[in-house]
């Protein structure tokens, strides 16, 4: 699968997130990209603020235009997920969840999704994503996708050995790799070609 630059494009800009637009035969996908609000403490004007962008990312998915492609989040979320398990959220390395995590997990739940970091059977090796010192670790950054896609997980994980340019590096790169196939349809005469594709 070879995705050209003509086949992205800015769909929607907001100050902490924005979603791009992925069209081609093959694939079509709305990617959600997302640095959330830092939450210190019980802060209530952080919560709200973080509240209000996840609500901000659900209110722009229900408001795409149809067809609805599948949803993917890219997020340095800067909340934390697992106390309260789901079908999105696994038992893997539980964090506490704030009402912050509460407004993220509600989005994902909305629109059938899962973060496969979250899960023992789809998650190996390092869990933690940020690191604030020696002994300080926690897991913030999430690939977040259709629910349906898990079974066709070859792979997450967090990228130890990626170099983020940062002079004091405390973010660790998560990934995450799916075997799934496509369909795509062209025209040939009067005919009507369907491909299908596993990737």
């Amino acid at each position: 699968l070879f995705l050209q630059e003509h086949n992205f494009s800015i769909a929607h800009v907001e100050d902490r997130w924005f979603a791009v637009a992925i069209r081609s035969p093959c694939v079509k996908l709305d990617v959600i990209i997302a640095h959330g609000v830092v939450v210190w403490g019980d802060s209530k004007k952080q919560i709200a603020e973080a509240v209000l962008m996840w609500k901000s990312i659900s209110a722009y998915c229900h408001s795409r235009p149809s067809p609805h492609h599948p949803v993917v989040l890219l997020i340095d979320a800067n909340t934390k997920l697992g106390s309260v398990r789901s079908t999105a959220i696994g038992d893997r390395a539980p964090d506490h969840e704030n009402e912050a995590g509460e407004a993220l997990h509600q989005t994902m739940l909305d629109f059938d999704l899962a973060a496969p970091s979250t899960f023992h059977e789809y998650h190996r090796g390092q869990d933690y994503t940020w690191t604030g010192g020696p002994g300080f670790t926690t897991r913030i950054d999430f690939v977040i996708v259709p629910r349906s896609w898990l079974p066709g997980a070859v792979f997450s994980k967090v990228l130890i050995d990626v170099d983020l340019l940062a002079s004091a590096p405390d973010h660790f790169c998560t990934a995450a790799g799916f075997s799934l196939s496509t369909t795509s349809a062209k025209e040939v005469g009067s005919r009507r070609i369907i491909t299908q594709r596993d990737r």
